[in-house]
């Protein structure tokens, strides 16, 4: 059997190197949820990684690497060093041109490829997040230059066996967003996260690999002689790849464009769930996938197809043993992973549920996008990739109609879900043509190891399960927490106005100041329709006003070139309602629709969310839908200096505009915005203080007997449960207003840490002791990799002075 010892190393020690890149990438991610939250700006953030994301895969597609490295490396072992050094210098000038022209003119045109590509359901769903997105987009772009470059560098070294540059590039791009999210967020806001990845990515990607370059030594002469049969191979080879890999390249692209319609934190949310899914899938598939392709290139230059066919067997049976239980843990673990990871800050416990679903749907699919990493080398090696291409393309046809269905059924699930089939369609086809290709790929060794794996996975997630319930009963809270309120406005009413013995032992032990924001939000409720007519009244005719504008009031608003245009036109009749419109579009971003989407935007939104709330805006006038939180946009006009931030020392942007807009209104008008806006405020913090009132009366006494509601028999009415049974008795009177909990749940970080580590512990023991009580041994590479560099470092012994493996490349 052929040995597999370079491999094997270069694996493990590329596990170790990317560990640290990851576990740097979660904190990242960390300090992202706490400064920021799951909110649209974050959304807005992400997404602006679309455009350029898009840009990179059309031009390259991550195809770079699985083309050049074969072909570059046939020509190192052939002894042709010279022609090789050739082909790197014409594919870097003449890609680093194209690339940068393209970023230019995606700068230059960035607002249209933004609303049309990026994130079409911001334009009719959430429009303040457009500008933000487009700023951020314009940021970004050129980190792809540098991702291109970088990559190739990388490339010519990995194909030297140098995986260092490789291994450390990603640690540096992450330190780089942190700098961004702990430093220059500071005076940039969000934007300054976008810095920061700029900074990163050039860091990262340049200055390191050239560094490592220069130490290796190389050679570069400026030609753009694509005639070059070297280059016109590299291009043949990756220019079917960019479809072949398809679905794993633009899935998250993809998602975050039919995320844009479901709700701002949508894109957030997917964003932070797919990245704790990819933290296993990076330690083990990326070493693997980083080590196993320069292994079968060199294979298939030798016709080695034996060794070939035996090492992608052994790949796949070790990817397995280590994504298997990663999935069982992230799906058992969900719930305290997210609240250990990212609740706090601005990050708030109910965003914790919706990151927890949908982590439970993305790791379903670890296994493919594991697998896929080592199978694709396969086909690469051999420098095959038109059967790449199909597969890859039939995954996309059936991921992007799969997203459009799920997501109208199940929301932001649905995306989930469709990234999970797509990604195992995709797998399992590559898998059988590779099988065809390779006459077999030791299919017993593969079915014993997944048989294995799973029986010791399915004892390994009861565990966790385990420890989960028990850590639950120990240090476990029954109380209510963000996100129990279903609806807290309606919870409010009901309390006023029911009059059972529940309601009123309720509403009369909860605090003075808390039954005054009841009241206030009682009050609230009921002024909100006739002040939404009013304000719609008002707005319209001022639709009709010449001296809406003014540049002393527009000062610190954002205006397009678009509506600047319209106005310095002078409009009238429709045109100038159209323009006064986008005029308070552009002053009140978070509380007036955008009236003038395309119609190919409009025909979308509609099919994605069908019960999207107003229907077709009018682009000349103002309907109660336009309207998107009558509340904000009382306190915008009565009161705007309350909504700026302490650190604010100027006065918001819309301030000048809310005082002539008011200057209009009646006094009796004006008494009753006024009176609205302060209702409002006050109420703003009647959830918060409702649930803590509440959650005190919880631990006073038995609900149950002491309103004689039948449900006491069912508990042993003890200190230990009267916060369990008092809630049920609430969860029973209220259905619909207070969230149902099987069970207590850990709900502090400490207390989540300490059960995901007990978990990860136990769970983790048990699943390896079964491993080797059945003698699967595909995971001694691991730890003898690690055993091997700890005992050395330990004992003071000098790495062999051999030739450098992949191994050795990156201690």
């Amino acid at each position: 059997m052929t040995s597999h010892k370079n491999f094997k190393r270069a694996a493990g020690l590329m596990l170790v190197a990317v560990l640290a890149s990851r576990l740097l990438g979660l904190v990242r991610e960390t300090l992202i949820a706490h400064m920021f939250g799951s909110t649209g700006m974050v959304s807005a953030y992400y997404a602006a990684f679309n455009l350029p994301d898009l840009l990179f895969f059309l031009l390259s597609a991550g195809a770079l690497s699985s083309a050049f490295i074969p072909e570059f490396t046939k020509r190192f072992e052939t002894e042709k060093q010279h022609e090789a050094w050739q082909i790197y210098s014409i594919i870097f000038c003449f890609m680093g041109l194209v690339l940068t022209s393209a970023v230019i003119l995606f700068w230059i045109f960035a607002k249209p490829l933004v609303s049309i590509l990026a994130v079409p359901g911001f334009v009719t769903q959430h429009p303040e997040l457009v500008p933000l997105t487009m700023v951020l987009t314009r940021i970004i772009l050129p980190c792809q230059v540098f991702f291109f470059i970088g990559g190739l560098m990388m490339a010519t070294l990995q194909s030297r066996q140098e995986f260092r540059a490789t291994a450390a590039a990603p640690v540096i791009y992450n330190i780089g967003i942190i700098f961004g999210a702990v430093v220059l967020s500071r005076w940039f806001g969000i934007r300054g996260l976008a810095i920061g990845t700029l900074i990163g990515a050039f860091a990262g990607n340049i200055a390191y690999a050239y560094y490592w370059m220069r130490k290796m030594g190389y050679e570069f002469h400026f030609s753009l002689n694509l005639k070059h049969p070297g280059v016109v191979r590299v291009a043949k080879l990756a220019l079917p790849v960019i479809f072949g890999l398809g679905l794993p390249q633009i899935d998250v692209i993809i998602n975050r464009w039919f995320a844009s319609f479901v709700s701002a934190a949508t894109p957030a949310d997917l964003n932070f769930a797919n990245r704790l899914m990819q933290v296993p899938l990076g330690i083990f598939a990326q070493a693997a996938g980083t080590a196993i392709l320069p292994m079968l290139a060199a294979y298939a230059a030798k016709n080695a197809f034996d060794d070939m066919r035996s090492g992608v067997s052994y790949g796949l049976r070790a990817i397995m043993v280590e994504s298997i239980p990663a999935t069982v843990f992230l799906i058992v673990m969900a719930d305290p992973l997210v609240r250990t990871l990212y609740m706090g800050g601005e990050f708030k416990p109910s965003s914790v549920a919706p990151v927890a679903i949908l982590l439970i749907w993305y790791s379903v699919g670890i296994f493919a996008w594991a697998g896929q990493r080592i199978v694709a080398p396969g086909f690469f090696a051999m420098q095959d990739t038109i059967t790449p291409v199909l597969i890859g393309t039939v995954s996309t046809v059936v991921f992007i109609p799969l997203n459009l269905v799920l997501v109208r059924s199940m929301g932001a699930s649905g995306i989930a879900l469709a990234t999970t089939i797509g990604i195992a369609i995709h797998f399992l086809g590559m898998t059988w043509f590779l099988r065809k290709r390779l006459h077999g790929l030791e299919g017993g060794k593969i079915v014993r190891t997944v048989g294995f794996s799973l029986a010791a996975a399915a004892v390994m997630g009861v565990v966790c399960f385990g420890v989960r319930l028990g850590m639950s009963r120990a240090v476990g809270s029954w109380q209510l927490q963000d996100g129990d309120f279903r609806n807290p406005a309606a919870f409010a009413v009901r309390l006023q106005q029911d009059h059972s013995p529940i309601s009123r032992y309720l509403y009369g032990g909860v605090s003075d100041q808390t039954r005054k924001m009841i009241s206030d939000e009682c009050e609230a409720a009921r002024m909100a329709p006739a002040v939404r007519a009013m304000l719609l009244g008002e707005m319209n005719r001022l639709l009709d006003d010449r001296s809406l504008y003014d540049e002393s009031r527009f000062r610190r608003i954002v205006i397009s070139a678009d509506l600047r245009r319209m106005i310095d036109k002078e409009p009238s009749g429709a045109d100038l309602r159209k323009t006064n419109r986008q005029l308070l579009e552009s002053t009140y971003l978070d509380t007036i629709r955008q009236g003038s989407p395309t119609w190919g935007q409009r025909v979308l939104g509609s099919m994605i969310c069908p019960n999207a709330v107003g229907g077709d805006p009018d682009p000349k006038n103002l309907s109660g839908g336009d309207i998107s939180d009558v509340r904000r946009l009382a306190i915008e006009l009565a009161d705007p200096a309350s909504l700026a931030k302490k650190s604010d020392t100027d006065a918001p942007p819309c301030e000048k505009m809310s005082r002539y807009i008011v200057s209009h209104l009646s006094p009796q008008a004006r008494g009753k915005l006024a009176e609205f806006a302060r209702l409002s405020k006050s109420a703003s913090g009647m959830p918060e203080a409702l649930m803590h009132d509440i959650n005190e009366l919880l631990k006073k006494g038995s609900m149950a007997r002491a309103f004689a509601l039948g449900s006491a028999s069912e508990f042993a009415v003890t200190s230990r449960n009267l916060v369990r049974d008092n809630r049920r008795v609430l969860e029973s009177e209220y259905p619909g207003l207070i969230a149902r909990r099987p069970a207590a749940r850990v709900e502090g970080r400490m207390g989540s840490l300490l059960t995901v580590l007990i978990a990860l512990v136990l769970g983790g023991a048990a699943y390896f002791a079964l491993l080797r009580l059945m003698k699967v041994d595909e995971m001694d590479y691991l730890w003898s990799a690690l055993r091997r560099r700890f005992t050395r470092r330990r004992s003071g012994d000098e790495p062999p002075p051999a030739s450098i493996d992949m191994g050795e490349a990156v201690e």
